[in-house]
């Protein structure tokens, strides 16, 4: 009988003595690996240590190192006893290389890899012999290193081991030549008395720990043996990055050694960086920003990825940097600007910093288990910049799944617009939720101007102190007090106050405004600093003889970098003035994102410069308009919204932006949505696939507060015409508004604009309301945007509200109002048409064919007879548009915590049909139950609605109410069952509860 073959053995079944040997080995090699020395015949480092690699097809399987350089292996047989001798390599160990080696589907590399026998303890015969062959087989002379070998009887005796082993299956001699330089035979002393391999790998433990000390390097090696029994038992892999977080987690270590350069330039360019972030005032005023602290701090603790943005020198980088550094001093800080993080996720690039391994990996070997990277000016980044920056964060932060402690989080700064529009798409699905910095407070500002002696008389200038918000500008013209004497023309203006800089800067010195201007231009194009080595003979003077305060410096890298982003932005907004009248020039720059900032200035310049009865801005607007240019006719919208005076150039421009039936209004509308909100997607939504998130960005926005209050104003201000309007585009903005922000403020004050809001939505849905009772038919899903901002006010304006929307549900004849416009409109209607009848003869004539061709139709006969209304039901056709926003969407949730009882009757006649009819025939009407046909869903279902939402906010009003609806439904399908063949079958509805079973019966009838 055929004896069964054994099953192969688990790591469990055979640990003993031989693989205790087999964890020193491999815990002697960890310790090579955490100090970077090169591993054993590879040359290169390691990064993963594998245990019991048969699996992967290794014949020599013990121990398997992957090099970290190129993926190269050593392959290790360990055994615990000499093995070699005078005679050679043991005959097994020999075999199973050759067979390695000749296996052409084996994972070996021969250009790379290397088969080695870890011995215990030296041979003192074999040795010497053994490493003059190795050194001889290295030449690039085969047929030298074979005489030499053959010269003497103990070299040809080791080399004759291996090209026959156990004395059968001669190679060539080049062959065997080629496999010794893949061998290496490693003799460690482990298990024997006073073991240098054990002092060795315990040296390189006290390397590893910043003190050094002796008992606790052993209880390194303690941990690296426990970690390598620990894997070849379990998963098989040990890696690097396992190993240093361990470890980590224990000691106090220093940097790797193989990082330490690298990390000691990132310190250096962290030092460099946040030394330049200023966190007080020139005159020493620091600006409270307590509360956006907290919400950083909060931010920090509850995700891996922040992004705190703002307008250009609104305060962000000097947030996060006192945020950091006060709230969280026990992190480890790495500060990269875009310059600094382009080039260091660049294979190619990172050796300008001294970075020498991939950023990802060096900031993973950080010794400090908490860390912080905070990369600024994140909006300057390329395109491929931000691909690798992509690429570089999914490495550093272990995705949600993941059991991986968080070792890093990152924060992200950037100006508003390049977040949005830029980043955001890019990587912003990982982050959750953001932190907007707004414009400081206006007694913040009159502060600061007070504490100088030189800008006191500007504090109670309140269209100065408006326009001084941007904690930037505030700084820079308190550092330029002295240039702003009392009784001075009043600096009313973003634009006035960035040329009385200007000035201060370059002290009206043309070659220093040429040159400002002109790297300004280049800086435009992604150039975010200029080596001073290519710049020619005069502008290195220019640069060398400048003003004390002109807005440049020279880095530690000898290239010259605009203090601040805004010093470039009006750099560019001085070029625009140069070339303000050549449009066709300067409209291009409109789509390059990094002219944004300057065409807004630019634009708010132009609101200020008269030409006749109106201004520049007007008449460019209206050239842009003509040409076609729309990316720079829309950034002059942007400069009328964001102009801190925007309420009165809104208001002078009302007929402007209301004519053509509100056309410029909406397009101003719709860039106003884009500009003062940021998106806010809830956290269920973070992770969704990109050809979806765009639509969620577009979709979950909040509003940036300070952007609105003149908007507002506006739009109330004029609420008779913008209602007129019948505009989706403001109901947008109205429900932004109404569904995004609080009810009230702390010490229940109402939220200012609530209620203008909710005002102007209603109204734009009551003139929709008449344009429909005029038989004005809309296309699209134009409507419902206007019935939801509409509903969205029944927090503000419930009885308006409720009592709109049940005249839309037909339970309420028309508001007075309403039908006399409506009755005036028809009546018009029919008079022109009487007169078109008199004297048009072409009209008279149409209308007639159209009478004749209604006339002349086909004989049909009725099917079914019209029935009165139900009680319940509308007492019309309700409008298709507004019944879904009803049933499908969260509208009414206001009205249903404020007047649930009219919520109830509301959502009745939306789902009870109206119009109701009787069929003659039985086969007809069995299954009708006097319910609207739902086209949302197919088959009808109509518990695909809100009164799941309604029985949580009312349980005893909903649960009524879908009583009633039962109760009529059952009514339905029971009437044409009586007196008919088709009697309705009895239903038993048992309920459980504690007490017993309650029990009921049905007939139907």
């Amino acid at each position: 009988m055929k004896k069964r073959a054994p099953s192969p053995a688990t790591t469990r079944q055979t640990a003993g003595p031989g693989f205790t040997f087999e964890d020193l080995s491999s815990g002697w090699l960890a310790t090579r690996i955490l100090t970077g020395e090169k591993l054993p015949g590879v040359g290169v480092g390691g990064t993963k240590i594998q245990s019991q690699t048969d699996a992967l097809h290794w014949q020599i399987d013990d121990l398997l190192v992957t090099a970290e350089a190129d993926g190269s292996h050593l392959a290790l047989s360990c055994k615990s006893n000499t093995q070699v001798s005078a005679n050679g390599l043991p005959a097994d160990f020999v075999q199973r290389a050759w067979k390695q080696w000749r296996d052409p589907d084996s994972p070996m590399q021969r250009t790379t890899d290397v088969l080695a026998l870890v011995t215990r303890g030296r041979h003192a015969a074999f040795t010497p012999p053994w490493s003059d062959i190795v050194s001889w087989c290295s030449g690039d002379d085969p047929a030298l290193a074979i005489a030499r070998i053959r010269k003497t009887q103990k070299h040809a005796r080791i080399f004759e081991s291996i090209q026959a082993p156990g004395g059968s299956g001669m190679a060539t001699d080049s062959e065997t030549v080629e496999l010794i330089r893949h061998l290496a035979v490693i003799p460690l002393d482990f298990q024997l008395d006073q073991s240098s391999s054990v002092e060795e790998a315990i040296a390189r433990c006290r390397t590893l720990l910043q003190t050094g000390d002796l008992n606790e390097a052993q209880s390194v090696w303690t941990d690296l043996l426990q970690m390598a029994t620990t894997t070849r038992v379990g998963s098989g892999t040990l890696t690097l990055r396992t190993i240093w977080e361990n470890l980590r987690a224990k000691y106090r270590l220093k940097d790797r050694p193989s990082f330490e350069g690298s990390w000691n330039a990132l310190r250096a360019l962290t030092l460099d960086y946040k030394a330049r972030i200023e966190t007080a005032l020139p005159s020493g005023v620091v600006i409270d920003r307590n509360k956006d602290k907290a919400k950083l701090a909060e931010l920090l603790r509850d995700q891996p990825i922040v992004a705190v943005f703002g307008e250009s020198g609104s305060g962000k980088s000097a947030i996060v940097k006192v945020t950091l550094d006060e709230l969280f001093p026990a992190q480890n800080q790495v500060w990269l600007g875009a310059e600094q993080i382009d080039a260091a996720t660049s294979e190619l690039d990172r050796s300008r910093l001294q970075i020498s391994y991939p950023l990802h990996d060096v900031l993973l070997a950080s010794t400090s288990a908490g860390n912080m990277l905070v990369i600024d000016a994140a909006e300057k980044l390329d395109a491929d910049a931000l691909s690798r920056t992509k690429l570089f964060i999914q490495r550093l932060i272990p995705p949600p799944s993941s059991t991986s402690p968080l070792q890093w989080r990152v924060v992200f700064v950037s100006q508003t617009e390049g977040w949005r529009d830029r980043l955001q798409p890019l990587i912003g699905q990982a982050v959750q939720r953001p932190l907007s910095v707004e414009a400081i407070d206006v007694e913040d500002v009159r502060t600061a101007l007070r504490s100088s002696s030189d800008l006191r008389w500007l504090a109670n200038r309140d269209e100065t102190v408006v326009a001084l918000t941007n904690l930037r500008t505030l700084g820079w013209v308190v550092q330029a007090s002295a240039a702003f004497q009392a009784g001075s023309e009043a600096l009313t203006s973003p634009a006035a106050i960035a040329d009385r800089i200007w000035a201060f800067w370059t002290q009206e010195r043309p070659a220093s405004q040429n040159l400002l201007i002109r790297l300004a231009e280049r800086e435009a194009e992604f150039v975010r600093s200029f080596a001073l080595s290519e710049l020619d003979a005069t502008d290195a003077v220019i640069f060398q003889n400048r003003p004390a305060h002109l807005p440049l410096r020279k880095n530690a890298r000898n290239r010259i970098e605009f203090e601040h982003d805004l010093a470039a932005d009006w750099a560019r907004f001085q070029r625009l003035k140069e070339i303000s009248h050549d449009v066709d020039r300067w409209a291009v720059l409109a789509n390059n994102p990094h002219w944004g900032g300057a065409l807004r200035l630019f634009g708010q310049f132009l609101l200020r410069e008269p030409v006749g009865a109106s201004s520049e801005w007007d008449e460019v607007l209206s050239v842009l308009e003509a040409k076609g240019a729309t990316s720079a006719a829309d950034i002059l919208l942007d400069a009328l919204c964001l102009d801190p005076q925007a309420a009165r150039f809104l208001n002078d421009r009302a007929e402007l932006l209301l004519s053509k039936g509100g056309e410029r209004l909406n397009r101003l509308l719709r860039r106003f949505l884009h500009i003062a909100t940021l998106p806010s997607a809830p956290e269920a939504l973070q992770n969704v696939d990109r050809s979806f998130a765009l639509y969620v960005e577009d979709k979950y926005r909040t509003p940036i507060i300070g952007l609105w209050p003149a908007m507002a104003n506006f739009l109330h201000a004029h609420l008779a015409q913008v209602a007129e309007l019948v505009s989706p585009t403001v109901a947008d903005v109205c429900a932004a508004w109404l569904t995004t922000t609080p009810l009230r403020l702390p010490g229940d004050i109402p939220l200012p604009y609530r209620k203008e809001f909710a005002e102007i939505a209603l109204a734009t849905a009551r003139s929709l309301q008449i344009e429909q009772g005029k038989d004005i038919i809309y296309f699209g899903d134009g409507e419902r945007p206007i019935y939801t901002a509409a509903f969205s006010g029944g927090w503000d304006l419930p009885d308006e509200v409720a009592t709109w929307a049940l005249e839309m549900i037909q339970r309420r004849p028309q508001a007075e109002e309403v039908a006399k416009k409506i009755a005036e409109a028809k009546a018009k209607a029919a008079a022109d048409h009487a007169e078109r009848m008199k004297s048009d003869p072409e009209y008279r004539d149409h209308q007639r064919e159209l009478a004749a061709q209604r006339s002349s139709g086909p004989m049909s006969f009725p099917s079914s007879r019209k029935l009165p209304p139900w009680s319940m039901g509308p007492k019309r056709r309700v409008e298709n548009d507004f019944r879904h926003v009803v049933l499908h969407t969260a509208a009414l949730t206001p009205l249903m915590n404020l007047r649930p009882e009219l919520v109830a009757e509301i959502m009745l006649a939306a789902i009870i049909e109206g119009n109701p009819r009787e069929e003659y025939s039985d086969t007809l009407h069995f299954d009708k139950v006097g319910l609207e046909y739902d086209a949302e869903s197919y088959p009808t279902a109509f518990w695909k609605s809100q009164f799941l939402v309604f029985l949580q906010i009312n349980p005893d009003i909903a649960l009524t109410t879908l009583i009633r609806l039962v109760n009529f439904a059952t009514e339905r399908w029971a009437h044409p069952r009586r007196g008919s063949h088709r009697k309705p079958r009895q239903i038993r509805l048992a309920m459980r509860r504690q007490e017993g079973v309650l029990s009921g019966r049905r007939d139907g009838l």
